[in-house]
């Protein structure tokens, strides 16, 4: 059994290892970014190579999705761009390839193949998704006040309708939670003035925010404006209470204990394991040396 257990070893370290084609990188970027990618092949006098653009791309023909469209190729010590779309914008390096000022059109799968002469071809696929930058987003609110308390419904808003949408509410600039919808609902009352309603527009590439607090939310009506400055008053009125309320708490304890204190140091004169008589020096027998010499010469 034991020689069976290094070959058994050895058979799972090598499945990982069975599969040729290295997995496809995905690069998100926005209009006018610069895509780079690492393809690791190595140019050499006789390398032919070249790239090609399928699936995604800005001709939507049967032949491109099938064999796709030829962009540059690498022959003869020398980089020779074939689709005018890509002219001054794409480069081909040692070991990687860089296209520049992107557009919606770029977006697609680029395939790159090398090879030597006498040489089995190596291929290489990255995938790039172009995105237009994310806008600001616009929150609406409205708030329904009856009452001592408002309930309020913000909308998240994207002018473009094209990115995600989400809520972080954050309590002293720290998020507490997230709300992955447009449209939330909080009562006034719930909300202090650390509070913060941050509402996200993202993309793959890009992402922007913008936010509402205690105040914005109080500024939607005079009785939302009248009841934030109630329950403002009553919080801080609230908390100077508990605070004042635990430092004469202290000083209660405090002196309650002393007064402990004293009244044990006066039970202990009382207990019998602590009394003590004062010893008479009158009757105490004096030693004097001289005394026991006359009585040894006596007898």
């Amino acid at each position: 059994m034991r020689p069976l257990i290094p070959l058994l070893s050895a058979l799972l370290i090598s499945l990982p290892l069975l599969g040729t084609e290295d997995p496809v990188v995905h690069l998100n970027k926005l209009i006018n970014d610069n895509a780079t990618f690492h393809h690791g092949f190595e140019l050499r006098d006789k390398t032919v190579c070249q790239i090609i653009i399928s699936q995604d791309g800005p001709m939507e023909v049967a032949e491109y999705r099938k064999n796709g469209i030829e962009v540059a190729e690498y022959r003869n010590n020398g980089f020779h761009v074939t689709n005018d779309r890509y002219k001054q914008r794409i480069q081909f390096f040692n070991s990687k390839l860089m296209i520049q000022n992107l557009t919606l059109e770029d977006s697609g799968m680029y395939n790159i193949s090398c090879w030597y002469p006498n040489a089995p071809k190596k291929k290489t696929s990255f995938n790039v998704t172009v995105y237009e930058p994310v806008q600001k987003p616009d929150i609406k609110r409205e708030c329904q006040c009856e009452n001592l308390d408002c309930n309020c419904t913000l909308r998240c808003l994207d002018p473009t309708n094209s990115s995600s949408t989400h809520w972080v509410i954050l309590e002293d600039s720290k998020p507490v939670k997230n709300l992955n919808k447009s449209t939330i609902r909080t009562l006034l009352g719930d909300t202090s003035i650390s509070t913060e309603y941050v509402c996200v527009l993202q993309n793959p590439a890009d992402q922007k925010n913008a936010s509402i607090g205690y105040w914005q939310l109080c500024s939607d009506s005079s009785h939302s404006c009248i009841l934030c400055l109630y329950w403002w008053i009553w919080r801080v009125g609230l908390s100077m209470t508990l605070f004042i309320g635990f430092i004469f708490l202290i000083l209660f304890i405090r002196k309650k204990a002393h007064n402990v204190f004293d009244m044990f140091k006066k039970l202990r004169g009382y207990l019998p394991f602590r009394r003590t008589t004062p010893i008479s020096c009158q009757n105490e027998a004096k030693y004097i040396p001289g005394d026991v010499e006359l009585k040894v010469l006596g007898n």
